[in-house]
């Protein structure tokens, strides 16, 4: 996803079950909207917007750009936040430790997109939409 993101191809993330053998895999992926369920077309404008992510288990509370060099995370307690991008090898990328319900990023000069992983205590995941960095 990254490599395409970094072409200039932005894919939605969904999160999906391909269970097997259903001996605990099954059940463990699904999708998150914001949306008014009683709207109509709710759903599906939530999807058209991209305004859903992929997860888990975490919770994505906030994942928003809020300058032109910061982007903003809010999430349910985790134990690891990884910010994804073009930039390989960029520093400050990664944040551990316990409990962690929020981080900021600053943006590097030569980043184009940015997406987060988050991954709580019991090895769960949760994948936010790609932000095009392109666009202010």
């Amino acid at each position: 996803i990254d490599e395409a993101a970094s072409a200039g191809l932005r894919v939605p993330l969904l999160a999906t079950d391909d269970a097997h053998y259903y001996d605990g895999d099954a059940c463990r992926g699904f999708i998150m909207m914001e949306t008014d369920a009683y709207a109509q077309n709710g759903f599906r404008a939530a999807l058209l917007e991209e305004r859903f992510y992929a997860s888990m288990g975490p919770e994505i509370t906030r994942f928003e750009r809020v300058s032109d060099t910061e982007v903003r995370l809010a999430c349910s307690p985790v134990s690891k936040i990884a910010f994804l991008s073009n930039g390989v090898w960029t520093a400050g990328r990664m944040v551990r430790g316990q409990g962690i319900t929020e981080a900021a990023y600053i943006i590097k000069p030569h980043e184009t997109f940015l997406r987060v992983e988050i991954t709580d205590a019991e090895g769960r995941a949760a994948y936010s939409r790609i932000l095009d960095l392109r666009r202010a």
